[in-house]
């Protein structure tokens, strides 16, 4: 191999993303989905074709994904996230959520496509459903 192609390798990628960092490796790497849940608390869930009243609603991250590299960082796994999220709010809303937990999101890609996103309705007796 010639000279200039090993030593590109040896100091890894040279585009908008480094692969060698002095950071230590992560303990965890999940793959997987990021969405941003709009979760809604009823009284109970409704009927097909009916519609009931929530007594309270909040934006949260989800994604199976999303879900397991934040719990394994919140039990102090050196945690990093391979996925996508989207040009947008959502996105953004998603990345603050990974850097607060301290989970690597050197790379989160960001595609021009929207952030995933989930509706989820849960009942007081903890029955839910979800459209993703």
């Amino acid at each position: 191999m010639p000279r200039s192609r090993r030593k590109a390798r040896a100091q890894g990628f040279k585009g908008d993303r480094h692969i060698v960092s002095n950071a230590p490796a992560p303990d965890v790497v999940v793959v997987g989905s990021a969405n941003l849940d709009l979760v809604a608390l009823a009284q109970r869930l409704p009927h097909p074709g009916e519609t009931v009243s929530a007594h309270d609603y909040f934006e949260v991250c989800g994604g199976k994904g999303a879900n397991q590299a934040i719990a394994a960082a919140r039990a102090g796994a050196n945690t990093a996230f391979i996925g996508a999220v989207g040009r947008d709010s959502a996105g953004d809303t998603l990345r603050d959520a990974f850097v607060a937990d301290r989970v690597d999101v050197t790379h989160l890609h960001i595609v021009e496509q929207p952030t995933g996103r989930a509706l989820i309705g849960v009942s007081d007796d903890a029955e839910n459903l979800i459209i993703v």
